[in-house]
């Protein structure tokens, strides 16, 4: 064998010993992935079913995210979960029950009961996330 081969050879041979150890760090990161991406779309429960009868709105947090969960002004068997972060930025809105509305303290901006935007600056409405009462609990899907 020439040193040519050999050196030739002796490259293949080294970097076909590494595809191994990189495909299993391409499964391990994706299976982790994987794993974060339930995690964080998983229902929570954030309190019980009595909290959000009766007009009431059951404010909570998870994580860093602050949310206020009330029943769907347009179908009030359906529950809403908003987060309460106003999207112009980032003030905590307020729910003002006796005129309907989300109201920022900031600047100003105001919300429909949905999450609407109904009065600026903000551009964009409140974010939205999956809500529904699982036996006697309130759940979140966050």
């Amino acid at each position: 064998m020439d040193r040519r081969t050999f050196l030739i050879l002796s490259g293949v041979g080294a970097l076909a010993g590494t595809i191994p150890a990189f495909l299993a760090s391409r499964t391990t990161a994706i299976t982790n992935s994987a794993a974060t991406i339930a995690q964080a779309t998983a229902y929570r429960a954030v309190g019980r079913a009595d909290q959000v009868a009766n007009g009431q709105t059951l404010q909570t947090q998870i994580g860093n995210t602050r949310l206020i969960v009330m029943r769907n002004p347009s179908s009030p068997n359906a529950l809403m979960a908003l987060n309460r972060r106003c999207p112009h930025e980032g003030c905590q809105v307020n729910w003002e029950a006796s005129q309907q509305k989300f109201d920022c303290p900031c600047h100003g901006a105001q919300f429909s009961p949905s999450g609407a935007v109904v009065q600026g600056p903000a551009r964009t409405g409140l974010q939205h996330y999956a809500a529904h009462i699982e036996g006697n609990q309130v759940m979140v899907q966050i």
